[in-house]
């Protein structure tokens, strides 16, 4: 007997049909560098990436599959052409106090 607010699996399937689509394949579709369904962390995403304050950092996180590395690596890739190429950075082992690397600046592109 089903108690009162149990659900069946049956209802928990959704179905969608496919006279909805104007496509025959996903092929047909243009392809999109927007997040889909992630409106809120576009916007935060948008304005981190445009402070322009030293030590300023972000941190991106949620769900695996929702579009935020794909997103984060095509906004970046866009306003990156606009901005000036940051220096290098390098981290030297301190033989004198191990837990204190020396931090090294050296010009764009010269740290690889």
């Amino acid at each position: 007997m089903q108690k009162k607010h149990e659900l069946t699996y049956k209802s928990l399937k959704d179905y969608c049909s496919t006279s909805k689509f104007n496509f025959e394949t996903t092929k047909e579709l243009e392809p999109t560098d927007k997040g889909i369904g992630q409106e809120r962390g576009i916007v935060a995403l948008e304005f981190g990436l445009n402070v322009d304050v030293n030590g300023y950092n972000l941190y991106v996180e949620g769900p695996s599959g929702v579009g935020k590395t794909m997103y984060t690596k095509n906004y970046l890739d866009k306003i990156s052409k606009k901005k000036k190429v940051p220096c290098d950075w390098c981290y030297l082992y301190n033989f004198d106090n191990p837990n204190e690397p020396i931090a090294l600046s050296l010009p764009a592109r010269s740290g690889l």
